[in-house]
């Protein structure tokens, strides 16, 4: 009956029933006792087969390898059921596999180690293959040649490192735990344990100054991380945890597979981290890290300033070893960083004159009435009343002074450079502490439970503190992250050829922090009217001096509580049959988000923003002692913090057929269902349907309606003839309502966004041409997930249930004027129709974005241990996301632009909306050496051009789940451009060298002795990084386009700006540009690079996004330690190392903005360098010194 309820399942019928027929053998088979405690767990599995077969898989991660390969005779002719004994060195645990009628064995989800293949066949010689490296997700093969003799003759042979991939189109690179701990990164010289920065050394990947990195062009959300197969990837902005990482000291391997990945994984990039487990034998460490400022370079800066003071130390041990006799291995670490170190501020304070109301030396002539009469254009102030009358002296009575000015300049410092009296640029100039600690362990536990069976658990917990100095006076904040990983994974080898692995895991970050000024107390004490009266705690009011540049804004962002939280169940199950390995698995993840709500836009939100320019009296500063603002934020943010959770679904059918002895062909389907976050009462959105208005929809949960903000739902005149808003009077008469429902009524989903089920099929290949193995043509071609996680979820909580209002003073004397307590106007003109902004909507159609990635390898073994690969790697994203302003107009050129705002209750409606794309290619070319004489190293260069038209933003570095702003929603093509991060040439070189002197070694192969101990032991690594570099685009403030977008064009371009002498003082051209419409090199303000645009013209300036090419990148890090053997198990080991140890100073990126002046560049800043790079390895230079004892 079994059997024919699984034939008629099409398409999967045969499977199922082989399936079932293996388990049938299985459970027929003499083993009574290993079948009979194995029932209940059989029974489970036919259930689960079941469901696979008939339902849809879904993807899983595994961190295990396979080792396969041929037995063969003197002749090549193939060997049928030899018995094949695998066994792993570390734990001394074993499993048998037979092999085929073709002669092909196959051992599938082995545990990364150092194993042994042993071969006894009837009439050869038994055959034992000894120091097989495995490492996480490789396939390594081992062929069996075997010699004619007798069974009691034994051959040994010593194992050839895998140099090249023979078996699949994947295309990876890793780091092991000698390199993790070898090679001279210093990451923990750099304020963190987390070894995340050594990824940007691996070949294919490519990091930016935000530290940031892209896998084979991949942007920063397409890279999945997981850590023994469970995911770490942050939720909130689906990038990287980079604190999740464990100690360097648990670390077996750090892979990155960047192109050809097989259906089990999700993104086109996949990073996974493997933990040690321990072995048979016990081992260990402890080790001091020792870093000072005296081993370190100052960094490059203009102004230059002085270096910081830094001492610090990180310490640990860790101990592995067998525990309850042979089968079961413990291994565990623990490390604390203290990092001592101090940040240079550089701060522009008023002087005390300033702040007693002295203006009297910003003008150096006064008449006989104390009136400023300086024809000095630099000195010739003359501060006025609001009603203009002039201040005699330039000097403001004390009674007029403010008591909030005073209040807030309790916070403001007297300058230390050139006395209380000297006001200039920088004039508070001082280190401050800002130290960074950090506590972490791990601990693996392995379990043998029999031949078939083994289980291993992991704990990862860190907690790091920071105290981050707040500027001026304002105290210190000090936050805390706390990470928290448990991975549990059972394997099981239920017949030599049915494997099934079960994985479970928690991946927790929580984030927070603690401001100890009593921000409440404090608003109460301003008595400032229209804000609060709830303050959330840890904020501080923000006072902004205009222009920028001059007198430093004083602020305090509240800290975050964020919470992360991943609770992942994954299943694989793995079938060979004849030719054919065949794997299914799902994937299934329960995802939490917990962070409170930012405007974005304001940074004090509850308590408020106030500007000052200087237009009531002449000085900024001024203007801020007779608290009259020229521009407010009111703030309201939703009481609640935004609560999303999801469950994501994954699964995957997949079929690796060894077409014949020298060619593999792997085909799969992969499916995925990720709906979106979802909170029950933050969510709003925005339906463009409905012209003029558009329609708010809000979650359909009565908490959601219950929550709207009053104020909001008055300044978009919100419609209450379906939802009646609690405390909302009802929408003005005079202007269109605008429909506000819930998504039940608007026949929305809860998410407020539709979920789609996404299918990914891939394909590829692996041909060895020679019976050698030593070439190998391999490619393929695929679909990619690219998941949307917090970040577009964000962008539509706590719209409804928050506001923000934006106020422009006018004028003294007119009705709207307003000044402190008051910090907007009686009739403010925020709350009028069309003046309220929607930020942020989700497209109600968006697709889930994905990528399709195309390769081509041809590699070859070159000699002995040295192996060259040469790559074409493609990836051509889709459906990513772009933010337009749904309310743009069509551009014009006529002055004010006659064409209308599609809804024009709005003022800008921004948008995550799908519809994007990227392409990527490279050619890629990698030598690589491995386990030779001590000596291992690896050499890739990296040809790529990655275009997008996400770059509307200028900026250098990747793109992540989101972007800025789109300049043009009519022309998203436009802004069509170089990724900002890209490098078009990559060369980087890792190599970690034990010198081939002293005891056994080529040279002094003799010494014994202190000879020895002087000579010998010695190991040398570096990391050698030449790039071309970052792309960057030009952009201006002004609008050309009539279409009310202030801030964002870019200029006119006539010639290559790239094209020009560099220096730190001009990098670029700037002779090419000119306002759109303008001529080259004629629009620039008299004497200055700055362009002063004021003619509309209808269209933006035609200089593409990533037309600008930054400085590059060359960095040599060395490394040197020497090993002291104390006894035979005991080994000292000193250990120093510097990155850019010649202190090569690497350009940061030049400023791009054309309209841009500051008071130590008054004529401009465009393609002025101010600083030393400090991203992907172009900082000053970082010394380390280390201290080892290992056994």
């Amino acid at each position: 009956m079994l059997r024919a309820i699984l034939q008629a399942r099409t398409g999967r019928a045969y499977l199922a029933f082989q399936l079932a027929t293996e388990l049938r053998d299985y459970c027929n088979s003499s083993d009574q006792e290993t079948r009979m405690r194995s029932r209940p767990f059989v029974f489970a599995l036919c259930i689960a087969l079941t469901t696979i077969c008939v339902a849809v898989p879904a993807i899983a991660q595994t961190t295990f390898g396979t080792i396969l390969g041929a037995v063969t005779d003197p002749s090549g002719a193939v060997v049928p059921n030899v018995t094949i004994t695998i066994t792993n060195q570390g734990e001394n645990t074993s499993r048998e596999v037979h092999s085929d009628g073709a002669g092909n064995y196959q051992a599938e989800n082995m545990k990364e180690g150092i194993y042994t293949v042993n071969a006894k066949p009837q009439g050869f010689s038994e055959l034992t293959i000894n120091d097989v490296r495995l490492t996480a997700r490789q396939t390594v093969r081992v062929d069996l040649k075997l010699i004619v003799g007798a069974t009691t003759e034994k051959v040994t042979v010593e194992a050839v490192p895998e140099l090249i991939n023979t078996e699949s189109q994947t295309i990876s690179a890793s780091v092991t735990s000698t390199e993790v701990l070898g090679l001279p990164a210093n990451y923990r010289g750099a304020g963190s344990t987390s070894p995340y920065n050594l990824l940007a050394f691996l070949p294919g990947v490519t990091g930016d100054t935000f530290g940031n990195i892209s896998v084979q062009g991949t942007g920063v959300n397409q890279a999945e991380y997981t850590m023994d197969g469970i995911n770490t990837s942050s939720i909130r902005s689906s990038g990287p945890q980079r604190e999740m990482f464990p100690s360097a000291e648990s670390i077996s391997e750090m892979k990155v597979q960047g192109a050809g990945g097989g259906v089990e994984y999700g993104g086109a990039a996949d990073i996974t981290t493997t933990s040690k487990s321990g072995t048979n034998t016990f081992h260990g460490s402890a080790f001091e890290y020792f870093q000072n400022a005296a081993l370190d370079a100052t960094r490059f800066t203009v102004p230059q300033v002085e270096k910081p003071a830094k001492s610090a130390n990180t310490f640990g041990g860790s101990i592995g070893g067998p525990l309850f006799g042979k089968h079961t291995f413990f291994f565990g670490d623990y490390e604390g960083m203290r990092y001592r170190t101090q940040t240079v501020r550089q701060e522009t304070v008023p002087s005390q004159d300033m702040r007693d109301g002295d203006f009297s030396a910003f003008c150096d002539s006064y008449n006989a009435n104390q009136i400023c009469n300086s024809t000095n254009p630099d000195a010739s102030l003359q501060l006025h009343h609001l009603d203009g009358t002039p201040y005699p002296g330039n000097i403001i009575p004390t009674g007029e002074i403010d008591p909030r000015a005073t209040a807030i300049l309790q916070f403001y410092p007297l300058p230390i450079q050139g006395g209380p009296n000297n006001f200039e640029l920088f004039n508070h100039t001082l280190n401050v502490p800002n130290p960074i600690l950090s506590d972490q362990f791990d601990i693996r536990i392995d379990h043998t439970i029999n031949t078939k069976q083994n289980v291993f658990g992991r704990w990862t917990y860190k907690n790091r503190r920071t105290v981050s100095p707040s500027g001026l006076l304002l105290p210190a904040e000090t936050d805390f992250e706390h990470d928290n990983q448990i991975v549990i994974a059972h394997n099981y080898a239920i017949t030599p050829n049915l494997i099934n692995e079960l994985r479970g895991g928690i991946s927790r970050v929580q984030f927070g922090g603690n401001f100890p000024l009593d921000g409440p107390a404090f608003m109460e004490e301003l008595g400032l009217n229209s804000l609060g009266p709830h303050f959330p705690p840890g904020g501080f009011p923000d006072f902004v001096f205009e222009p920028r540049g001059g007198i430093d804004a004083i602020v305090h962002t509240r800290p975050d509580p964020q919470l992360n939280n991943n609770f992942q169940i994954n299943e694989n199950l793995t079938w060979t049959k004849g030719k054919h390995t065949m794997k299914f698995g799902f994937d299934a993840r329960r995802l939490h988000l917990i962070t409170a709500w930012y405007s974005g836009s304001s940074a004090a939100d509850d308590y408020g923003d106030f500007f000052f320019n200087g237009q009531y009296t002449g000085n900024n500063f001024a203007d801020f002692l007779l608290g009259v603002p020229y521009y407010t934020y009111v703030t309201h943010t939703p009481p609640r913090n935004i609560d999303g959770t999801t469950t994501h679904y994954y699964g995957y059918a997949a079929d690796t057929f060894r077409a014949t002895q020298k060619l593999t062909l792997d085909f799969g389907v992969r499916i995925s269902r990720m709906p979106p976050l979802y909170d029950p009462i933050n969510l709003t959105n925005f339906d463009p349907s409905v012209p003029g208005t558009g329609r708010v929809i809000i979650s359909a949960d009565p908490r959601s309606l219950a929550a709207t903000q009053p104020l909001w739902a008055k300044a978009v005149n919100a419609c209450n003839d379906v939802n009646d808003i609690p405390g909302y009077a009802g929408p003005d008469p005079s202007f269109p309502c605008t429909p506000f429902l819930t998504s039940k009524q608007a026949g929305w989903p809860k998410q407020l966004r539709e979920t789609y089920t996404n299918f990914a099929p891939r394909v590829g290949f692996a041909y060895r041409p020679f019976a050698d193995n030593k070439t190998v043509i391999r490619g393929g071609a695929g679909i990619f997930d690219v998941t949307t996680l917090g970040a577009v979820f964000f962008s539509v909580a706590g719209i409804h249930d928050g506001f923000q209002g934006n106020f422009a003073n006018v004028g003294f004397g007119e009705q709207d004027f307003f000044r402190f307590p008051d910090v907007q106007s009686p009739s403010p003109t925020n709350t009028g129709f069309g003046t309220q902004s929607f930020f942020t909507a989700n497209q109600l159609k968006k697709k889930d974005p994905y990528s399709i990635q195309w390769n081509l390898s041809v590699e070859r073994v070159l000699h002995g241990n040295t192996a060259l690969r040469v790559s074409y790697i493609a990836n051509r994203a889709n459906q990513l996301t772009w933010s337009p302003n749904l309310n743009q107009p069509l551009p014009s050129a006529i002055t004010p632009n006659p064409n209308p705002i599609p809804f024009p209750a709005w003022n800008r409606v921004r948008c995550r909306c799908a519809g994007a794309i990227s392409t990527y290619e490279s050619m890629q070319t990698e030598l690589i050496h491995k386990y030779s004489h001590g000596l291992t190293f690896q050499s890739t260069w990296t040809w790529a051009r990655n275009l997008s038209d996400t770059e509307s933003w200028p900026r250098s570095g990747f793109d992540g789940e989101i972007t800025g702003d789109a300049m043009n929603q009519y022309n998203l093509r436009g802004d069509y451009g170089n990724v900002g991060g890209t490098r078009k040439h990559r060369w980087i070189t890792t190599m970690v060298d034990e010198l081939p002197i002293g005891k056994g070694r080529a040279l002094l192969g003799n010494a014994h002795g202190v000879l020895n101990g002087i000579v010998g032991g010695w190991r040398l690594s570096t990391i050698l990084l030449v790039q071309t570099g970052p792309f960057d685009t030009p952009f201006l403030q002004s609008d050309t386009t009539g279409n009310s977008i202030f801030g964002f064009n870019r200029p006119d371009v006539a010639g290559n700006p790239n094209d020009f002498h560099h220096t730190a003082a001009q990098w670029w051209n700037p002779n090419v540009y000119a306002c759109p419409g303008g001529v080259p090199g004629q629009d620039f303000e008299s004497g200055t690079v700055i362009l002063s645009c004021s003619n509309v013209i209808g269209r933006f300036g035609n200089a593409a996004p990533g037309s600008l090419v930054g400085p590059g990148t060359v960095n040599l890090s060395l490394g040197l330690a020497k090993d002291f053997q104390i006894t035979e198990r005991f080994r000292l080991k000193f250990e120093s190392s510097f990155t850019n140890i010649p202190n090569h100073i690497n350009f940061d990126d030049p400023r791009n903005n054309l309209s841009e002046s500051s008071d130590v560049s008054p004529n401009g800043t465009f393609g002025q360098v101010l600083a030393s790079r400090i991203g992907d390895a172009g900082g000053n230079r970082v010394g380390q010194f280390a201290l080892r004892l290992e056994f």
